[in-house]
């Protein structure tokens, strides 16, 4: 039974590889990047430097539906680990080109009990593990209930 390999179309080749020659039937516009690398997904947005903001913003409308406890608005940790838990995989693609690795791997270990389900934890420690080199603990952060002494 044949293997199916998925292609990452972030990376994946232009349509055509080269130009039509003139005279064919199709003009110019037909071949799209006209055999040039295909540019990546964010490039075309990342014009300014508030691009991580508008990111953020953008995801923390998508993701946390409720307003927060404290009347103040939620923390970018608070959404970066809300789409690490729920969002998409192109969500985390333009996560990780946005945020960056790293960025990604402190808000992790600084997440506090119960903002990543133990599936996305597995997710992403092997995702950032193998990306950072880091050492990344096998269970996310737990709440510890403990009884009281008399």
């Amino acid at each position: 039974m044949g293997s199916v390999q998925f292609k990452n179309q972030l990376n994946s080749a232009p349509l055509l590889a080269k130009p039509l020659a003139s005279g064919d039937k199709f003009g110019r516009d037909y071949v799209g990047n006209r055999g040039k690398q295909t540019p990546n997904r964010l490039s075309w947005r990342m014009t300014t430097n508030n691009v991580l903001t508008d990111v953020i913003a953008e995801f923390g409308r998508k993701y946390l539906w409720w307003e927060p406890v404290s009347g103040q608005p939620h923390s970018e940790d608070r959404i970066i680990t809300q789409t690490m838990n729920l969002g998409t995989y192109d969500d985390i693609l333009v996560l990780e080109e946005a945020v960056g690795k790293a960025r990604l791997l402190e808000v992790m270990l600084r997440a506090e009990p119960g903002w990543i389900n133990d599936r996305s934890w597995e997710f992403w420690r092997g995702r950032l593990s193998f990306a950072t080199e880091a050492s990344i603990p096998e269970k996310g952060p737990r709440r510890a209930f403990h009884a009281a002494t008399p």
